[in-house]
């Protein structure tokens, strides 16, 4: 047998490799919606086929009642993606940011859900998963990946199909596979502020049935923020190596282990105060920070003590298909196991507040491990009359978070402890039924249990004093019961209709139902901060049209959503009699219902062989119908939904990205050119409105360009040279923050204090890119 013979898109064995990576880089790059190969464009003449996996199975993009975007393997070049911050430029309704915290992990939003704290107690509300391994939490989250294939974007619930259930979507990354044969790609990249990045991919056979591939990845930048008082911020200096086997024994077996590893050591995120008020004889907040108020970005900044954020991952990922022989009407069976285990180290130091003095310094250190196993089961019933999906999900993760914090403005020095031992399962299954040649009705049903274990310790360092508990159930010294355990049951339905239309357009209308569990706050004080909170659910309804014009020269598929969020897990005030200071504390809490509402928009069109245009909108209407929280001058609770607004959500969103060909002037090579003009509107980057009009970003644009001369023929190889540049017009604009507020100082407070973050400044480059063997 030879190895690359076997063949099964459905499970994902590999198809003649050889075939594969043409099929991949020429007829897919040309045509995912939102994004535009530069390198296949040559002999296109209308958009072809996207093949994509969002419902566990392969199937053109068109059929499947999903609101999805892809990104194959020659965008993902020609953008120039290695992790998961690249994408919301050009995905409707998603933003991606780095954690306030600095480069460690991503905060992620898709329709206005997303969870902006990267503590270890809370999950994200938009899963990532990296060949089918759920990646549990923040921190860690923002890793490269050496040698992706394939990014699919998955908007709304999602639980019927995949392991762990999120409220917003999913991230899909799926890595390379070893395809026997010889192949590989290596890349240098120079650029400004010192870049020097080195990226290698080799493919190899090993035997007749055993195939395995290497990537290394070197990224390397100074910092973009000179510190006249401390370690300069927000540098890049990270390795990334992913190794994988592929394994046929057999004609219906085929076996994928993959093994990553990452380590970073870099400067963290710069922060900067951008406000500070309050002058209490000098006392007050504006007294002590008034020197360190930088309103607009700076690149040259004041900040106390020494910084760093060092990352250690590793990961294990093991993938088994099993091809059945059909029985009875069953046909086409497949079983496949999915088993991962991942270890992440973080340990970050870092004066958050970007002052001249210890106003907020912290040291937080995360020790996380996480084990997950999957098995699924699919096939075809009734002669191709319907398809189904059975799995089994079954997910651990243990670590600690030690937050070692300093507030000088409060005299306070403490250090909170965290531990956690998180275990869910689930079964879930998704039948389609082909009802007939246009009408196809999908049902799918989710059951989870969650048990959720966690504990809390406060110490005050100077004294030594834990006056916080959980283990022995103490508060003040004193004998206090707190739960350290959240135990959740949940049965998630899903139910989509599609009906073929005719002339190649597809319309289709959904429900899903969205879960997530209550916990714990690792940020808490007091009994009355640590919880618990309570689930939440979403009810999400979807119709969409799926359509491809012109003689498949223009694809246009647009969605429209309705979600009703319940019992949101919200930071509000409660009375708490253990906080003896005000008599009320900032607390999580099940507090909100919410409607958000919007649609996306995304289309492509192939205007000539050498000409492709993309346009991506996204629109969200995001409101909060009830918000209860304590205020603490009435003494009363009432509804502040007037004051909240969801954090980090644009009204609107939306990019073009144009990418030619140009007419071949030379026998031995091709000019290509590319440009992504992207943007949105006014977001908050904190849920309170009222007072902090300095903590919102209003419209901006970010324009990027890059420009290949590719396809030059070299020894068994071909050479790219492509210069490039990113946020051209060297745009200025936040990307988080938070305040600090010690109440008005004409009722006895000290004032309040605004803290922000930007975004990367211009940046510009040289790549030199090098292809022999499969990866030409």
């Amino acid at each position: 047998m030879k190895f690359a013979t076997a063949t099964n898109q459905l499970t994902g064995a590999p198809f003649s490799y050889a075939r594969s990576f043409l099929c991949t880089a020429v007829v897919l790059g040309s045509m995912v919606p939102g994004v535009a190969s530069v390198y296949a464009q040559e002999t296109a003449g209308a958009l072809e086929e996207v093949i994509v996996t969002a419902r566990r199975r392969s199937e053109s993009l068109q059929d499947v009642p999903v609101s999805v975007t892809s990104f194959s393997q020659a965008d993902i070049e020609a953008i120039g993606i290695t992790d998961v911050a690249a994408l919301s430029e050009l995905t409707p309704n998603l933003i991606v940011q780095p954690n306030t915290g600095g480069n460690d992990g991503v905060l992620i939003c898709m329709r206005g859900l997303c969870r902006t704290d990267f503590t270890i107690t809370e999950d994200p509300m938009v899963g990532i998963y990296l060949d089918g391994v759920y990646v549990g939490k923040s921190i860690g989250s923002l890793f490269d990946v050496t040698e992706l294939e394939r990014v699919e974007v998955l908007r709304g619930p999602q639980g019927t199909l995949y392991g762990k259930n999120t409220l917003g979507g999913a991230v899909l990354l799926h890595t390379r596979k070893p395809s026997g044969e010889w192949g590989g790609t290596a890349t240098l990249t120079a650029g400004n502020f010192d870049r020097l990045d080195a990226k290698g991919f080799i493919e190899f056979p090993i035997t007749d049935t055993l195939a395995g591939s290497l990537s290394y990845l070197y990224k390397s930048r100074d910092p973009f923020v000179e510190n006249t008082m401390g370690d300069d911020r927000w540098s890049e200096d990270n390795q990334a190596i992913h190794a994988a086997l592929r394994w046929l024994p057999g004609d219906t077996v085929t076996i994928d282990y993959a093994f990553d590893w990452q380590e970073k050591d870099e400067e963290p995120l710069a922060s900067q105060i951008v406000s500070a008020t309050g002058e209490v004889g000098g006392f007050g907040l504006g007294d002590l920070f008034a020197q360190d108020v930088r309103p607009d970005y700076a690149d040259k900044v004041r900040t106390f003590g020494a910084s760093h954020s060092e990352v250690d991952m590793m990961a294990h990922s093991l993938t088994m298909n099993f091809e059945l022989q059909d029985r009875g009407g069953l046909e086409g069976m497949a079983v496949k196991s999915i088993t991962g285990y991942r270890e992440v180290d973080n340990d970050m130091l870092n004066n958050s507040s970007g002052a001249s003095s210890p106003f907020i310094y912290s040291n937080d250190i995360f020790d996380y491990d996480a084990f997950s196993q999957e098995v699924q089961f699919s096939g075809s019933f009734g002669n191709g009359f319907g398809d189904i999906v059975l799995g089994a999900f079954y997910f651990n993760e243990e670590g600690t978070y030690t937050n070692n914090q300093e507030i000088n403005a409060f005299a306070a020095h403490v250090e909170y402890l965290t531990e956690i031992d998180n275990t869910s399962w689930a079964l879930f299954t998704e039948v389609t039924m082909h009802l007939t040649d246009r009408l196809a009705l999908s049902a799918g049903l989710r059951y989870t249990d969650e048990e959720r274990e966690q504990n809390h310790t406060v110490t005050d360092i100077p004294s030594g004093f834990v006056f916080l508990n959980t283990y022995t159930q103490t508060f003040g010294g004193f004998p206090q019961a707190y739960p350290t355990k959240v135990d959740a049951t949940n049965t998630s339905p899903r139910l989509s209709i599609s009906y073929d239309l005719g002339e190649d357009v597809m319309a289709y209308a959904t429900y899903a139902k969205g879960f997530k569990s209550g916990g714990f706050n690792a940020r808490s004080a007091t009994p009355l901060q640590w919880g618990p909170y309570d689930d939440m659910e979403v009810d999400s309804y979807e119709v969409g049209v799926k359509s491809m014009l012109w003689d498949n020269r223009i694809r246009l598929n647009a969605t429209a959503f309705y979600e009703e969020l319940s019992d949101m897990q919200s930071q509000v005030n409660a009375v708490d009699p253990s906080n003896q200071q005000s008599g009320f504390s900032s607390v999580i809490q099940n507090a909100a219902d919410a409607t958000v509402a919007g649609f996306e928009l995304e289309f492509i069109a192939q205007l000539t062989p050498d000409l492709n245009v993309n346009v991506g909108y996204g629109y969200t209407d995001a409101d909060y119908d009830t918000f209860s929280s304590f205020d603490p001058i009435s003494g009363a609770i009432s509804d502040i939904s007037d004051d909240r607004a969801f954090e980090f959500t644009p009204e609107n969103n939306y990019h073009v990205s144009v990418s030619y060909a140009f007419p071949q002037f030379t026998d031995n090579g091709r000019l290509y050119g590319r440009v992504d003009w992207s943007g949105q509107s006014k977001i908050h980057v904190t849920p309170k409105v009222s007072g902090n009009d300095d903590l919102t970003q209003s419209s901006y644009d970010v324009l990027n360009a890059r420009l290949t001369y590719g396809d030059i023929a070299i020894g068994d190889g071909t050479l790219a040279i492509a210069a490039w540049v990113k946020n051209a017009t060297d745009e200025e604009y936040r990307i988080g923050g938070y305040e600090v507020d010690g109440g008005d100082p004409a009722f006895g407070g000290i004032g309040r204090v605004a803290i922000g973050q930007f975004g990367e400044p211009r940046t510009y480059g040289v790549d030199v890119i090098y292809r022999f063997g499969t990866l030409q």
